[in-house]
């Protein structure tokens, strides 16, 4: 598969970036981050991180995303390669995004009770980009047990 600048194949034992081969077995994490775009960082024993990113906004992130959906597979069949949870992944993520929603609630319904100049459809509007943006980067599913 080729990207934007590289080179990519995934083989059953082995990842080769731009022919340089790198196998399952040099990996110890990786972590996924899909928001305008598709991200993929692998981290190897030797602590070096291979960073591969495609952006939206400047290319076809498709290859890209289909690469990772292909590792991602491939990466459960090893069990020494740990998922790293974005933050919108994590738990945390999920319980700050909740009180910051209520919050949001509750600071519109104060500006529409005490403040005249707001009207009805600037606070909805106000409230959908809002929730829309803090939402967006929530994932709500299960990763299984290689997950950090």
């Amino acid at each position: 598969m080729t990207t934007q600048n590289k080179v990519l194949f995934l083989g059953k034992n082995k990842i080769e970036i731009d022919n340089k081969a790198f196998y399952y077995d040099d990996f110890t994490s990786y972590k996924t981050h899909r928001f305008s775009g598709v991200s993929l960082k692998l981290k190897l024993k030797s602590g070096k991180t291979l960073p591969l990113t495609c952006n939206d906004n400047f290319c076809d992130s498709l290859p890209l995303s289909k690469f990772v959906d292909d590792f991602e597979k491939r990466a459960t069949d090893h069990p020494h390669i740990k998922k790293i949870k974005s933050f919108g992944e994590r738990k945390i993520g999920l319980y700050i995004s909740i009180v910051l929603t209520v919050l949001l609630f509750l600071s519109l319904g104060y500006q529409l009770i005490y403040n005249e100049e707001m009207t009805l459809s600037s606070l909805f509007s106000l409230l959908l980009v809002s929730l829309t943006a803090l939402w967006s980067g929530i994932e709500i599913k299960s990763y299984g047990r290689n997950s950090i």
